[in-house]
């Protein structure tokens, strides 16, 4: 785990969590980390992907109708296949206000690997 800082000196912090590369469909793969959420009562999928994981779990094909408080919810949050398994590939809400650069910045990385795994983020350099 790594504390990170960005914005108005806000504390986040990096983990390190084992993916693995996942095909979805015929038109999807992509690296998951695969956990579970405690589930309470009035929970619903798209809260727990909100409220807990930042809007980043996978949806896939969950639905709120088998959302059961006491039970575990299976989550997937994706991170970018590449194609050298020594590359570290992490996954970062974006904030307001955020460049690339920043996130570049940030994370420690180039704006380029950034581009590179996230073809379609549209965000000034």
């Amino acid at each position: 785990m790594k504390p990170i800082m960005y914005g108005n000196n806000i504390q986040d912090y990096l983990i390190s969590v084992p993916c693995s590369c996942m095909d979805l469909d015929d038109n999807t793969t992509a690296y998951f980390y695969n956990t579970t959420y405690p589930v309470q009562h009035g929970d619903t999928s798209d809260q727990v992907s909100i409220e807990i994981y930042s809007g980043q779990a996978w949806k896939g094909k969950a639905n709120d109708s088998g959302i059961d408080a006491k039970t575990n919810l299976s989550i997937s949050l994706p991170f970018g296949c590449i194609e050298s398994q020594s590359q570290t590939v992490v996954t970062y809400t974006v904030q307001d206000k955020d460049t690339l650069l920043c996130i570049a910045s940030l994370l420690s990385s180039d704006v380029t690997g950034i581009q590179s795994l996230n073809p379609e983020m549209v965000l000034n350099p």
